[in-house]
């Protein structure tokens, strides 16, 4: 027997739209509290407690604003999706399929940004923050248990990705505060961890760790105009850049 639990809320000046569709009986945790206070509206501290909906899909659209569009996705078995859109022409998209207990957040505040989940495998996060104008975001997972982070504040034109493929309790995190920043990690593997923090203007950073274990990545710049680029093969190597310009 097919169950659904959807809840969609829409509330707009104008016109907004939201997609969802789920498939299977699924069943899902989430927890907003350790988002920005600022990004989660008050309207969803009335959500139902975890074990009310721990046997039953769950996915959530809130938007407010004007023309934001998000799409909720979910084939499978204990997934959770949420979107939540303040500002306008926002883009957002999860799509969740097969495996169990996938979870995705993705949260917008602004003007015309865009973010993109896509998750296979099992028991994948990934979470996506946004706050500014015209950034984008995506996080792409297959495997086991992998936990990407994207979190991009009071700024404009920032590309951050996160690529998780084939492997398992992999974490990746970035976040990125001005303007024209650019991140991008690619893990596989199992155990891996990547941290990226940006502030400033016009920084790249990039991380490739391609297989093995237990390897750890860390940059860190600020002001504007730094490169950073680590390659990781191999076994329990450690890497940290730090950059100031």
């Amino acid at each position: 027997m097919l169950h659904k639990f959807i809840i969609l809320i829409l509330l707009s000046a104008v016109s907004l739209s939201g997609v969802l569709s789920q498939n299977k009986k699924v069943g899902n945790t989430f927890d907003l509290s350790s988002l920005p206070e600022n990004l989660v509206p008050t309207d969803l501290s009335n959500l139902p407690e975890r074990s009310s909906v721990s046997n039953e899909a769950f996915a959530i659209s809130y938007q407010i604003g004007e023309g934001n569009i998000s799409k909720v996705d979910q084939e499978g078995e204990s997934h959770t999706g949420i979107a939540i859109q303040v500002g306008q022409k926002n883009i957002s998209s999860i799509d969740q399929s097969g495996g169990v207990g996938h979870f995705s957040i993705v949260t917008q505040k602004g003007l015309s940004n865009g973010a993109e989940v896509q998750q296979k495998g099992e028991e994948n996060a990934g979470i996506i923050i946004q706050e500014g104008t015209s950034s984008r975001a995506q996080v792409t997972q297959s495997g086991i248990g992998n936990y990407a982070d994207i979190q991009q504040y009071s700024g404009e034109l920032n590309t951050a990705d996160i690529v998780q493929i084939d492997g398992s309790t992999n974490s990746a995190e970035i976040e990125q505060i001005g303007d024209l920043n650019e991140a991008r990690v690619n893990q596989c593997g199992i155990n891996n961890g990547v941290r990226i923090d940006q502030n400033g203007y016009s920084n790249k950073a990039f991380v490739d760790q391609n297989g093995g274990s237990d390897n750890t990545a860390i940059i860190h710049q600020e002001q504007f105009n730094n490169f950073s680029r680590i390659i990781q093969s191999g076994n329990g190597n450690s890497a940290i850049i730090s950059q100031t310009k």
